[in-house]
Order: structure tokens, then C-alpha cells, then sequence
């Protein structure tokens, strides 16, 4: 493990030096190697884009995420109705989403997306796209995943673990993956951030996998 101070070190170094984020106000903190992010910044991209930038860092456990979004003075606030209009025309703009069935409630600036896509792929996309809106605090993502086609739980899970092994980023040994429902669990340890997200990205794009309960732990080789 690596000294915590090292880590910090690390993780401030790796914010300001980014050019797709203004982390002048983020505080950093870190314990055991698990970093919190208080402060503030201009947007909900940012806010985001530094916790992906962190997740990344060698040596980080976990991020708790507790930056605000403080928008510029003189910022003009869309009210919900043009939020909401904005996201709708992002939506359907989307070739990647089926946004048929997908409703925009949007409440001073936290959006809810609710209604159904056939896949979880899409899900995760319609959400990507609200929060890349300027205006939007918060995203909360209520889309329920219904696939067109049933697909047996068994045949879901050898497509899952077979696109883990397919893929070269990924250390299969120790991944276990189970299927409830479509729903997709995954237990055992990867020795990056980046293995993990190579494992996670396999599941989200499997015919079938409704949703994922993640119960991976990175262990970073020493």
C-alpha cells in the first residue's frame, strides 16, 4: 500500500495538470488511500471528470465523491421546462438510444430519467448524456432495463465471463461471475482501476445483463 501523502501527492498532481477540468477549488483528502473530494466546481462534467481521473490514479482504493456544483456568477439557471427540453432533444439527437419510452422530470436542477430502454448499454448512454447538460446538479437514473428478446440466465453469464476473458486488458483469475433475472453479480479482485473498469465494461455490454451488482476489489500488485 502505498503511503497516503504519496497518494495525495499523486491525486492533487494528476487534477491540476488535466486540462478537461478546472480543479482549482477541489480539496483533497485521503485515508488508508481512500479519497474524498470536497470543494466546489462550475459544472457537473467536472465534477465527474475528477472522480474518473482519480479512480485512474495508482495506489487509489476508493473516491467518495463530494464536490459541489457551483455555477458562475452571472450564470443563468435554465428553469426545469427548458432542462427538460434540452435533454429530450439531446436524447433523441443519440443514435445510440432508443429514447422512446424515456421521461425527463427535471426538479431545480437534478434530473430524473424514468420509463425503459432495451439494454443496459443505453441506460448508462441516457445518463452520460444528462449530465454533460450545463444547468444539471444531479442526475438520478430511474430507466428500468427491458430487453426485446428473453435470454436465459446461464447463457447470459458464459457471454459475460467470455467477453472478460476475451478481452487482453483483464486478469481473469479470481473474477467470478454469477446471473439472477439478468441480473449480473461479480466478486473477486482485479489489480487496477483500469482492469476493473475493462471487467465492469464487459458486463454493461453483454445481450441480456439487466443490471450489475459490482463486489470486485482492487488489490494492486506490490
Amino acid at each position: 500500500m502505498k503511503p497516503d501523502e504519496s497518494v495525495k501527492k499523486d491525486v492533487v498532481d494528476q487534477l491540476s495538470w488535466d486540462t478537461r477540468l478546472d480543479a482549482s477549488s477541489i480539496l483533497v483528502k485521503v485515508d488508508g488511500n481512500a479519497v474524498t473530494l470536497t470543494g466546489e466546481v462550475p459544472n457537473y462534467s467536472n465534477k465527474m471528470g475528477a472522480e474518473r481521473v482519480v479512480h485512474a490514479i495508482r495506489g487509489v482504493e476508493s473516491v467518495e465523491n463530494l464536490i459541489e456544483v457551483r455555477f458562475p456568477e452571472g450564470f443563468k439557471v435554465p428553469d426545469n421546462v427548458g432542462l427538460q427540453t434540452t435533454v429530450k432533444t439531446f436524447l433523441d439527437l443519440n443514435t445510440r438510444v432508443d429514447d422512446r419510452n424515456i421521461g425527463v422530470k427535471a426538479e431545480d436542477g437534478r434530473l430524473y430519467l424514468e420509463g425503459t430502454v432495451p439494454t443496459l448499454y443505453e441506460k448508462i448512454v441516457a445518463e452520460k448524456e444528462a449530465k454533460s447538460i450545463v444547468g444539471v446538479l444531479d442526475v438520478v437514473n430511474k430507466l428500468a432495463v427491458t430487453p426485446t428478446e428473453k435470454i436465459a440466465d446461464e447463457l447470459v453469464g458464459e457471454h459475460v465471463m467470455r467477453r472478460i476473458e476475451k478481452n487482453s486488458i483483464a486478469e481473469v483469475d479470481g473474477i467470478n461471475v454469477t446471473v439472477s433475472n439478468g441480473k449480473v453479480g461479480l466478486t473477486g479482485t482485479v489489480p487496477s482501476w483500469s482492469q476493473w473498469m475493462s471487467v465492469i465494461e464487459a458486463a454493461r455490454h453483454t445481450k441480456g445483463v439487466v443490471d450489475i451488482e459490482d463486489r470486485l476489489s482492487i488489490r494492486y500488485n506490490t
